[in-house]
């Protein structure tokens, strides 16, 4: 027995001087999110902190905006996140409370004299619990597992606002080259609407055909205006991901898309991978391992709920003193919680099993998005290799026969807009791209290995 309570007092006597500081899980979720190829903001809850990250921010939106620089911001200036870090505090808080001895009890008594009884007596007590002793080890062990599964809920809550971040600055990017490519259509429909204006009115085509092309025209007005109001929506997306306010938001990035890779990582083992990355899943299996340590605490104290040894001390007016020691049981007559372990069993059994239905759906969705990120790098590769070059030639063609005055002006107009409708599904097509991989990454829960990039096709001019 002395074996028993010897590390127990130990433990209760180093947790009592343990720090309830986060920083040291902190640190540890900065490892589990770098080991995934991602990055965790530093832990610092002091004043002078938020300077230092206003100053940081600062000197990022004065450059053009890379995603790096993006979710760097993100890190740093999420509420959520923030508000998500906080439970690394209340999970160490409770890992110390866990090792703290209990605080022993300390009884006072007065008898007073009865059926004329001169003498008057006073009573000391004090108590320890000593069960709770004896399970500092298994409360600790239970805390700790509560411990692991907050740094990994929080190290998953970073690789998720670093998708956002990602998804959000590609769908601005996309919505800033389909503004321009509006442009372009509007430009180019606007050259149409006033050369048949000018034909009208030389008497070379109808108030049918006139009015056709004016259509047209305010079609691609239209058109334009909805894709200016998409780059402020998606632009007001990133800066909801990146926190920023103010003159913060002034901020410029690169518009142009990047191109696809030459080649994916190789994607045969990424649901095995998946299953050794995802924190989430850890979470899940710290929270078994939790589960596990509640029932042996509980099945511990099932049949001596409470145990407390301790000393009396009694002196009476006459002079006479008396002490010993004292034992106090709780005796598991009709309680032997029964029902708490039976209930404990069943979250543990439950938690198994959403574990195991947790890991079915993660490979469930990895395989999805490789099928997704294999289908859209198959439809850029098409727009790319074979319509868009196609496209290209039919407008070359167009051009020799309206110069050799074998086709008119609005054949040779809509074969450029076809064109340029086909580097619409391009654009469409790429961004498809880049959100499905950063949707894989998410979902295998590490960044997949880089890849060089092949060139970019330029997007044509309206002419």
């Amino acid at each position: 027995m002395t074996r028993l309570i010897v590390p127990a007092l130990v433990f209760g006597a180093l947790a009592g001087c343990a720090s309830t500081s986060p920083r040291p899980d902190a640190a540890e979720v900065a490892k589990l999110v770098g080991e995934r190829g991602g990055r965790a903001p530093p832990w610092d809850r002091e004043a002078p902190f938020d300077a230092r990250v206003d100053e940081r921010v600062k000197a990022l939106v004065a450059s053009p905006l890379t995603p790096d620089a993006a979710v760097e911001i993100a890190l740093l200036r999420s509420p959520s996140l923030r508000a998500t870090y906080e439970e690394l505090g209340i999970a160490q808080a409770d890992l110390v409370q866990a090792g703290l001895l209990p605080n022993p009890g300390v009884g006072v008594g007065v008898g007073f004299p009865i059926a004329g009884s001169q003498h008057l007596a006073v009573q000391g007590s004090v108590a320890e619990d000593f069960l709770g002793i004896f399970l500092i080890p298994l409360k600790r062990r239970f805390a700790k597992a509560e411990l692991a599964r907050a740094e990994n809920l929080v190290g998953h809550a970073v690789q998720d606002l670093d998708a956002d971040v990602r998804a959000a600055y590609v769908r601005y990017q996309v919505a800033k080259q389909l503004e321009k490519l509006r442009q372009t259509i509007l430009d180019a429909e606007g050259a149409s609407a006033e050369l048949a204006r000018r034909q009208f009115a030389a008497g070379n085509i109808s108030e049918l055909d006139l009015a056709s092309r004016r259509a047209l025209y305010e079609d691609a007005r239209l058109a334009s205006v909805r894709a200016r109001e998409q780059v402020l929506a998606a632009r007001e997306t990133l800066n909801r991901r990146m926190g920023l306010w103010g003159p913060e938001t002034g901020w410029k990035i690169d518009e142009a898309l990047p191109a696809l890779p030459v080649a994916d990582p190789l994607m045969a083992h990424v649901e095995a991978l998946a299953i050794a990355k995802r924190l989430d899943l850890a979470a899940a299996r710290a929270r078994t391992d939790e589960l596990g340590a509640a029932w042996s605490l509980a099945s511990g104290m099932r049949w001596t709920a409470s145990v407390d040894l301790g000393g009396t001390y009694e002196q009476d007016t006459e002079g006479n003193h008396a002490a010993g020691p004292s034992l106090h049981l709780e005796l598991p007559l009709f309680d032997q919680h029964q029902a708490e372990l039976a209930r404990l069993s069943a979250r543990l059994r439950q938690a198994e099993a959403l574990q195991a239905e947790l890991a079915v759906g993660i490979r469930s969705d990895v395989r999805e998005a490789r099928t997704r990120v294999i289908a859209a790098r198959a439809v850029v590769e098409h727009l790319r290799d074979t319509v868009l070059p196609l496209r290209a030639r039919v407008v070359a063609l167009s051009q020799q026969q309206y110069n050799g005055m074998l086709l008119g002006v609005y054949g040779l107009v809509l074969a450029k807009q076809s064109e340029i409708e086909s580097w619409r599904d391009y654009l469409d097509a790429i961004a498809d791209y880049w959100l499905a991989r950063i949707d894989l990454e998410r979902l295998v829960g590490a960044r997949l290995p880089p890849s060089p990039t092949s060139s970019v096709p330029t997007v044509p001019e309206a002419r």
